[in-house]
């Protein structure tokens, strides 16, 4: 058992993300297939281990999601309002990012300016972004030296 020093406050080291939509609906949506990981990134959030950090159009994103989800029969609206109502007591901190930034990102990789909204904050922030989407990681991966793939969070 390790000992905290006369005179020092312990805390646990705080890892940093910026999380898009991916994320947040892996883990309000148990038959996601990245649930798990997700949910557990939320756990760690909610009891202080994680800071996550999103741009300001997350909400939106997470609302389409769960509204294309539900019109899709994939699951009942109803489970799509519980899942609202529980992602806004997440307390994400939500941040803006310059417009002409994240288009020359849009158009340096190739991504729509929704997801290079993201990056934009990853790169403002020096933080990695934190992604459930296979298919922007995969592009990603190689040229964006700031993206982890949510099971490595």
């Amino acid at each position: 058992m390790s000992t905290i020093p006369p005179g020092r406050n312990w805390r646990p080291a705080v890892n940093r993300y910026v999380v898009d939509a991916s994320v947040i609906v892996a883990s309000l949506l148990p038959d996601e297939p990245y649930h798990r990981p997700a949910s557990h990134l939320l756990d760690k959030f909610h009891e202080g281990t994680v800071e996550l950090y999103a741009v300001d159009l997350l909400p939106f994103e997470v609302a389409n999601a769960l509204w294309r989800a539900a019109t899709r029969g994939r699951i009942d609206i109803s489970l799509a309002l519980e899942a609202i109502e529980q992602f806004e007591k997440f307390d994400i901190a939500y941040l803006k990012v310059g417009l002409e930034g994240l288009v020359k990102l849009a158009y340096e990789y190739g991504r729509t300016a929704y997801d290079a909204a993201y990056l934009a904050l990853a790169l403002q922030l020096g933080i990695p972004l934190l992604t459930a989407d296979k298919q922007l990681f995969n592009a990603l991966e190689v040229k964006f030296e700031l993206i982890r793939w949510i099971e490595s969070a």
